[in-house]
């Protein structure tokens, strides 16, 4: 058996890694920020920084003390090797001690914005300042409850009632559980339940489908009997829109039951729907894009979002040594690098939007000029390699922000497609072949809709080639029927 030495030795190894510093992982995390969770992010910061100060909006950087240096988004640039990183990282100083402190706070600062931002209020989509705040469909029929009982017996049973009505209006228990709930008798629960029904939204508090539908006919007797007699019985047949079965069973004629088909479709389902109090979203772009002549211009919308610059009194601590303790020195340090990296990481955020804004308008242009038969197939991967930044740096700056064009406002992930190679050789989005779709089902004959396998045919014509379940996909995409039940008699 051979003799094995052990033994230590020292080896030079050369390695690239990406190391997670603290500038980094603030730069990431405003990166994928939407506007108004940056604009709360910085006002925290101000809250807890000392170092940080806000820019008064009367205060221009003309009318600045001489000694003030204003770190803002319109003039903190960064510098260009750090600028063409693939993560958009910031190197980061660990020492302090040995900066010239007097040279760094000088007043000869000329570096000048590489995006433009949104300064013209004028320009700004109208919107609701202020907006009531609708009752819920809960608030709504308690307000009803307490009009309508005389009793807090009355009102506890009709109260537990309500708390299990759903959003969408229907009572989501039974009369017995409520009853032993409440400690009430079954007819006397029975009672309030009945109460509620006849509340607005009519329908409300039905147990089934069924059930809303019924409470919801009107009309004259023999009217209202062949409705019932749908609706009990015919459900599924109507649903499906085979009106001449529900005829031949009803023994009556097929325009007759579309009309009471028409009067059906004029309930509401879900009566509870329309208290809703999330059907409501608005939307601040987070970049604006307009059409000077011939060019589109993008610019960013820095409304709302607080302008910072160093506190001129603890700058001072750091550009003299007056009195200052080891340990103070070393907190307002500490307090400025990391106000450094906040506002460089602001900036590097906005700089990195207005660049694949930039990319993303250059790619659809055809989109802009003419609408969606322009849009062509753009991935993550086509942005990030012409304006030279990793796909997630362009992945998170996309995600839940907003542009508003000259087309509308759109998430900036809706210009993101993939494509599909025609029969001549070009490739056309996916998107303008659901707009394609969408035309050919509007120009359709109603009474003879068109199958998936026709549409497939007219696309061909067309030199598409698109497989049948695809078309399917775009259709129920589009919230498209099946043919069966797009037919109007």
């Amino acid at each position: 058996m051979a003799n094995r030495s052990i033994g230590f030795k020292l080896e030079l190894k050369q390695v690239q890694k990406l190391l997670m510093t603290p500038s980094l992982q603030m730069a990431i995390k405003l990166l994928q920020l939407t506007k108004l969770d940056l604009a709360q992010v910085v006002r925290q910061e101000l809250v807890e920084n000392p170092m940080l100060e806000e820019v008064p909006d009367a205060t221009s950087e003309d009318e600045a003390l001489p000694e003030d240096i204003q770190l803002s988004l319109n003039s903190l640039t960064e510098p260009e090797s750090e600028a063409k990183s693939d993560n958009d990282g910031m190197s980061e100083d660990n020492s302090l001690s040995d900066v010239d402190w007097q040279q760094y706070f000088s007043d000869d600062d000329t570096s000048t914005d590489n995006y433009s931002t949104y300064e013209n209020k004028e320009a700004t989509p109208s919107w609701e300042g202020t907006l009531a705040k609708s009752p819920s469909l809960q608030e709504h029929l308690l307000w009803q409850l307490r009009l309508a009982t005389h009793t807090p017996e009355e009102q506890e049973i009709g109260e537990t009632i309500i708390g299990n009505i759903d959003d969408n209006g229907y009572l989501r228990s039974n009369v017995q559980e409520i009853a032993e709930v409440t400690g009430s008798g079954i007819q006397e629960t029975s009672n309030i339940l009945k109460l509620i029904q006849s509340f607005e939204p009519t329908g409300i508090g039905s147990a089934n489908l069924e059930e809303c539908l019924l409470s919801q006919v009107k009309g004259n007797q023999e009217e209202k009997q062949l409705i019932q007699q749908i609706i009990r019985h015919h459900l599924v047949d109507l649903e499906k829109k085979k009106f001449p079965n529900i005829a031949n069973k009803l023994k009556i004629t097929l325009k007759r039951v579309v009309e009471l088909a028409n009067l059906i479709a004029g309930y509401d389902p879900k009566p509870g729907r329309q208290y809703n109090a999330e059907r409501t979203r608005y939307v601040i772009p987070d970049v604006f894009v307009y059409k000077l002549g011939e060019e589109y211009v993008v610019v960013i919308n820095d409304e709302g979002i607080p302008r910072l610059r160093i506190s001129n009194l603890y700058k001072k601590i750091l550009k003299q040594d007056a009195g200052a303790t080891p340990k103070a020195r070393k907190y307002v340090e500490e307090k400025f690098r990391s106000a450094m990296w906040l506002i460089k990481s602001i900036q590097q955020r906005q700089t990195t939007l207005y660049k694949v804004t930039t990319s993303i308008v250059n790619f659809q242009r055809g989109f802009l000029d003419n609408g969606v038969s322009g849009l062509r197939p753009l991935t993550l991967k086509d942005v990030a390699s012409d304006i030279s930044m990793h796909e997630s740096t362009v992945s998170r700056v996309t995600t839940d922000k907003y542009v508003q064009t000259p087309r509308g406002i759109f998430e900036l992930k809706y210009f993101f497609h993939s494509g599909l190679t025609t029969n001549s050789g070009r490739s056309m989005s996916s998107m303008r072949i659901r707009d394609m779709i969408k035309k050919i089902v509007d120009a359709e004959d109603k009474a003879k809709p068109l199958t998936d396998i026709q549409i497939h045919r007219i696309l061909e014509k067309q030199g598409i080639s698109i497989a049948r379940r695809t078309i399917t996909k775009y259709r129920e995409a589009l919230n498209i029927g099946a043919a069966s039940r797009r037919r109007e008699y």
